[in-house]
């Protein structure tokens, strides 16, 4: 009964050193590979030159615009400070 229950033992024994083994060698990443690719998604409103401002959905993957559709109902807006949609404004958006 003994020398079975070694035998048992012995072989979990390299089985589990085999695993850890090819774990360090073919360095696996459990969760590294979920997050790679992921997309960011949020809004944000710009104004035309008469003050109507509309929301947009903003998609980004890391620092790349994907997509900007707007959303919503255009408003109009007497804020001289709200945001102009211009080439300059959606340069940096993923940042």
């Amino acid at each position: 009964m003994k020398k079975k229950t070694l035998k048992i033992l012995i072989s979990l024994l390299i089985l589990v050193l085999i695993l850890a083994i090819s774990l360090v060698v073919f360095q696996v990443n459990f969760t590294g590979n979920a997050v790679k690719n992921y997309s960011l998604s949020f809004t944000k409103a710009f104004c035309d030159e008469n003050k109507n401002c509309r929301d947009y959905e903003i998609t980004c993957k890391g620092k790349n615009l994907i997509s900007m559709n707007p959303i919503g109902y255009a408003v109009k807006i007497d804020n001289p400070n709200a945001p102009k949609l211009n080439s300059t404004n959606t340069e940096n958006l993923c940042d």
